[in-house]
C-alpha cells in the first residue's frame, strides 16, 4: 500500500481503500532506532506528499525495489500555487502603538511581499509597500508546498516504493529483577516503538534492526515522550511470558527481530510490545563511584559540475538582457563568446534601472508619534540617498528635504527592479556561441551497494541526481556532466535544493540489462566526463535523476580493530568495525552509497572520487559479536646519546620494547568472521622482535589478519621496539 500524503487514498494491489487523515495503512516496515524504511506497493503515479509528510521523509532514499524492475528515470518536482493577485489584509501604515488598523490588499509579488491597497488617509490612488509576513492576514488559508515523485521503470512483476521516514522509530527498554542470590535474576526486554506523527498507522509486517548502523535522516529527529514502559510484577517471574516479537536473527553485523503479527500505533504514542528474555548472570558487589516562475528556458549546450553549471547557446541579440533573478545565479565575470574563429574587441556590462527620481511617493512624517502616525506625500530627489523632499505646513511652508529608510516610503508605482546587459564587440567569421557559469543547475552522483553472499557479484548502482534549483523549467538539448576535482566557484551563495531521491534496484535483478541514458564516461585533463545521449527537460525547484554505468565491483567485508595511536601501556577494550573495501573497473565519481546486504539497509557512507582500481576502505559501524581484549607492557626502556655521521650532532634518543597480548572473540554462533587488527605506532624507528602472525606494513604499521570461526576466540601476541627523540 502507499501513502500519498496524509489526505491521499491508500492503493491496494488489487483495490482501493479510503483512508481518513488520522489513519496510515502501512504493508511493511523495517524499524531503526532513528527511522524507519517503508516498503509498500506502488499505486498511481506521481507520488503526492504534503509539506508535512515531505518534512519527514529522507527525499534521496525514496526508489522502487522489485524481482524484476528498471529504473529509467525519477523525478522530484515541488509545487505551489502562487498568491499573486490574492485579497489579503494588511496592517495599514497609520497603525500606531495604541491604534491598529486593516486594509484589503492585492499581493502583487509574494517573493518580495509587494502588495498594493487603497488608503483615503493617504491617497486617492493605489499604493505598493512591502509589508513583513506578521502584517498579513489571509482570507484563504496560506498555500503549502507538495511535493511530486514521479518514476519512468520497467517492470514484469509487483513493484514496490520504498522510502525512508523519521517519525517511526524504535528503542530497547529493560527491566532487571533481583532476588536472594538463590533465585535466578529476570531481565525483561521491550520494544518501545514511536509514531511521532500525526497520523494513526496500522502495520501488517514489521522488523526491528538493531546494531551499530549509520543511518541518518536530514530532518531533525524527535523520538517523543519517554512514554509507557512495561513491568512484570516480581511475583510473576515464573510466569510463561508473552512473546510478539520473534527471536533475532543476524544479518551483516545487524540483528533483524521479527513482530509475529499485525498490529496499530496512535498519533504521538509509544507502543511497547514484549520481546526475549534472556539466561542472565549478574553478580553484585559494591565499589567507590566516580562522577561522570512558469517561464520556460531553452538550454543548447550544458556542462554541469557539481556545484554550477556552464550554459553554452548560439548568441542572439544584442545586448543580453538578464533580470535581477537571474543574474543572482550568474558568475558576471564568466560571461564570454566562444567560437572556432572569434576575436571579442570589448565587453560591457551595465546594470540599469528606471530611475524614481522625481516620482511622487508617500512617507512617514517626521511628526508622527507613538500615539499618532501621519503619512505626507513627497518627491524623490536622489533615490541612491533616499533623499526626499516634501512641504509640511507644520513645519514650514517652504519644501523640507529629509533623508528616510525604505520602510517608511509608500509607493504608489511597483518599485523597479534592476536589469543587467551585457553587450560585446566582436570579429568572427563563424557561428558564436554565448557561454556562462550558472549556480543553480548542477548535479552529484547517488550509488547502491547491494551484497549477497560471498559466491554472488555485487552491484554497484549508480544515479545522476541533476538539480534544477531555478524558478524556470529548462530544456536542455546536449548536456555533459563532469566530475573530478574541479576548481570552479560561484560567488553567489548556493542552494542544492532537496536531497532527493535516489534509484535503487532489488538484489534479484542482478542479471537484468540496465537502460543507460548517461553515456560512459571518458577522461579529459583529469576531469571525467559523462555524455547525457538525449535531450531533456527539468521543471523548475527539481531534481531528475538518469541511471548511469553500472560497473563491476569487487567488495571485500571483513571486521577492522584499528588503533591509530600507540598509548604505551593499557588495557583496552571494544568491538569491531564492520568494514569494506571495493574496488571498481572504472572511475566513481564522489557521491552518497547506501549499502544493503541480504535485503536489508545497513548503512551507508559517502564515497570519494574513486580511481579504476584503486583499493577504497570504508566503514559503517560496530559489529556487537566481534570483541577484543588488549593489554600492553613495558619490558624494558633505556635512554641514550646517539652521535649523527656527518654533521657532528648529537641528539638523545629513547628505545621502548613492548608485549602486547590481544583477544579476539566471535560470538556469532552461526557463522564465521574475517578480522583485520592494525596498530599504527609513531617514533624513528619500529622494529617488531616476535610474533605469532603480526607482521609490520609501511614501516610503523603492525597488522594481523585471521578468520574467527562461530563461537571462537583466538590469542594473538607480539614484542616489538620504538625508538624516538627525547
Amino acid at each position: 500500500m502507499l501513502i500519498s500524503d496524509i489526505n491521499t487514498i491508500i492503493q491496494n494491489e488489487n483495490s482501493s481503500t479510503p483512508t481518513t487523515n488520522d489513519r496510515q495503512i502501512l504493508a511493511k516496515l523495517k524499524i531503526y532506532s532513528n527511522l524507519a524504511e517503508i516498503i509498500q506497493p506502488l499505486g498511481d503515479l506521481p507520488l503526492e506528499f504534503s509539506a508535512e509528510d515531505w518534512s519527514n521523509i529522507r527525499s534521496d532514499s525514496l526508489t522502487l525495489i522489485g524481482s524484476n524492475v528498471n529504473l529509467t528515470g525519477q523525478t522530484i518536482t515541488e509545487k505551489k500555487n502562487s498568491f499573486n493577485n490574492q485579497l489579503i489584509y494588511v496592517r495599514s501604515p497609520l497603525s500606531s502603538q495604541t491604534e491598529t488598523r486593516f486594509l484589503e490588499a492585492t499581493m502583487i509579488d509574494e517573493n518580495r511581499s509587494l502588495v498594493k491597497f487603497v488608503d483615503n488617509n493617504i491617497s486617492q490612488e493605489p499604493i505598493f509597500f512591502t509589508v513583513s509576513s506578521n502584517e498579513i492576514l489571509y482570507i484563504n488559508e496560506p498555500l503549502r508546498s507538495k511535493y511530486y515523485v514521479n518514476f519512468t521503470y520497467d517492470a514484469t512483476d509487483t513493484v514496490y516504493v520504498s522510502y525512508l521516514r523519521s517519525n517511526l522509530n524504535w528503542k530497547t527498554r529493560y527491566q532487571l529483577y533481583l532476588f536472594d542470590e538463590s533465585e535466578e535474576p529476570i531481565l525483561i526486554a521491550m520494544a518501545d516503538i514511536r509514531n511521532n506523527g500525526k497520523s494513526r498507522i496500522d502495520i501488517e509486517n514489521a522488523e526491528l534492526l538493531a546494531g551499530d548502523i549509520n543511518l541518518k535522516m536530514s530532518d531533525q529527529q524527535n523520538s517523543g515522550a519517554e512514554n509507557g514502559f512495561y513491568r512484570a510484577l516480581a511475583p510473576a517471574y515464573n510466569s510463561q511470558f508473552p512473546t510478539t516479537v520473534e527471536k533475532s536473527q543476524e544479518v551483516a553485523g545487524v540483528y533483524v527481530y521479527t513482530i509475529n503479527q499485525s498490529f496499530s500505533i496512535e498519533s504521538k504514542t509509544n507502543y511497547l510490545l514484549p520481546m526475549f528474555r534472556p539466561q542472565v548472570n549478574v553478580t553484585r558487589f559494591s565499589s567507590a563511584s566516580t562522577p561522570t516562475t512558469n517561464d520556460r528556458q531553452t538550454l543548447a549546450k550544458v556542462k554541469i559540475y557539481s556545484n554550477l553549471a556552464e550554459i553554452i547557446q548560439p548568441l542572439d541579440e544584442l545586448p543580453l538582457e538578464f533580470s535581477t533573478e537571474d543574474w543572482f545565479n550568474i558568475r558576471s565575470d564568466s560571461l564570454t563568446l566562444i567560437g572556432s574563429n572569434i576575436n571579442i574587441i570589448q565587453k560591457t556590462i551595465t546594470e540599469k534601472r528606471n530611475s524614481f527620481n522625481n516620482q511622487t511617493i508617500y512617507i512617514r512624517s517626521p511628526l508622527s508619534s507613538h500615539t499618532e502616525t501621519k503619512f505626507l506625500q513627497a518627491t524623490i530627489i536622489d533615490e541612491m540617498r533616499s533623499l526626499v523632499k516634501f512641504i509640511d505646513n507644520n513645519i514650514s511652508q517652504e519644501p523640507i528635504f529629509l533623508t528616510v529608510s525604505s520602510d517608511q516610503i509608500l509607493y504608489i508605482n511597483e518599485p523597479p527592479q534592476s536589469k543587467y546587459y551585457v553587450n560585446f564587440t566582436y570579429y568572427t567569421t563563424d557561428t558564436v556561441y554565448v557561454s556562462y557559469l550558472r549556480s543553480n543547475l548542477n548535479w552529484k552522483t547517488r550509488y547502491q551497494l547491494n551484497l549477497f553472499d560471498e559466491s554472488v557479484k555485487p552491484i554497484l548502482i549508480a544515479m545522476a541526481d541533476i538539480r534544477n534549483d531555478g524558478k524556470s523549467n529548462i530544456d536542455i538539448e546536449y548536456a555533459e556532466l563532469l566530475a573530478g576535482d574541479i576548481n570552479l566557484q560561484i560567488s553567489e551563495q548556493q542552494n542544492s535544493g532537496a536531497q532527493n531521491n535516489f534509484y535503487r534496484k532489488n538484489a534479484e535483478e542482478d542479471d537484468s540489462q540496465f537502460p543507460t541514458t548517461v553515456e560512459q564516461s571518458q577522461e579529459v585533463a583529469g576531469l571525467y566526463v559523462y555524455t547525457i545521449n538525449q535531450s531533456f527537460s527539468i521543471d523548475s525547484k527539481t531534481n531528475y535523476l538518469l541511471p548511469m554505468f553500472r560497473p563491476q565491483v569487487n567488495v571485500t567485508r571483513f571486521v577492522s580493530i584499528y588503533k591509530t595511536y600507540f598509548y604505551g601501556v593499557t588495557k583496552s577494550t571494544g568491538k569491531g568495525e564492520r568494514s569494506y573495501r571495493l574496488s571498481s573497473d572504472v572511475f566513481l565519481p564522489r557521491g552518497n552509497c547506501m549499502i544493503r546486504e541480504y535485503d536489508y539497509l545497513v548503512g551507508e557512507t559517502y564515497l570519494p572520487d574513486i580511481a579504476s582500481k584503486y583499493l577504497h576502505e570504508f566503514s559503517i559501524g560496530q559489529d556487537p559479536d566481534i570483541f577484543y581484549n588488549e593489554t600492553v607492557t613495558l619490558v624494558s626502556s633505556r635512554e641514550y646519546e646517539k652521535t649523527i655521521q656527518g654533521i657532528n650532532t648529537i641528539r638523545k634518543e629513547r628505545q621502548s620494547i613492548y608485549n602486547v597480548t590481544v583477544l579476539l572473540k566471535n560470538f556469532k554462533n552461526n557463522r564465521s568472521i574475517n578480522v583485520e587488527y592494525k596498530q599504527t605506532t609513531q617514533g624513528l624507528s619500529v622494529r617488531l622482535l616476535m610474533s605469532n602472525g603480526v607482521r609490520t606494513q609501511d614501516g610503523t604499521i603492525l597488522v594481523y589478519k585471521t578468520t574467527l570461526s562461530a563461537d571462537e576466540e583466538k590469542l594473538i601476541f607480539y614484542k616489538f621496539e620504538i625508538i624516538d627523540l627525547i
